[in-house]
């Protein structure tokens, strides 16, 4: 699968090229999403998590990277503590979003 990405000047050009593409038969899929400088910021601890934002390839692999680095070097956790300690920042994050 390729990726292509397009940027376009205005938003009436969006739906021209949009309706292009529909028509298109070897295109499987494509989404349209507002230029936005926080999307080119890469993620915090505190913000990793953004509903309808996918994380680029750049992230994932050091994401990876991290992980494997954790487990080879003995640092990784059982289920259990990472269980535990998932709670208690959901239980942080309630009782911070609750002022």
């Amino acid at each position: 699968m390729n990726r292509i990405i397009v940027e376009i000047d205005k938003p009436s050009n969006v739906k021209r090229f949009r309706s292009i593409l529909e028509d298109l038969k070897y295109v499987r899929y494509f989404s349209t999403e507002k230029d936005d400088a926080q999307d080119l910021i890469p993620l915090t601890d505190d913000d990793w998590v953004k509903p309808g934002r996918p994380v680029t390839d750049k992230e994932f692999e050091a994401m990876i990277k991290e992980c494997e680095q954790e487990y080879k070097s003995g640092l990784s956790m059982t289920p259990e503590k990472a269980k535990s300690l998932t709670l208690e920042k959901i239980e942080a994050w309630r009782q911070g979003s609750s002022k």
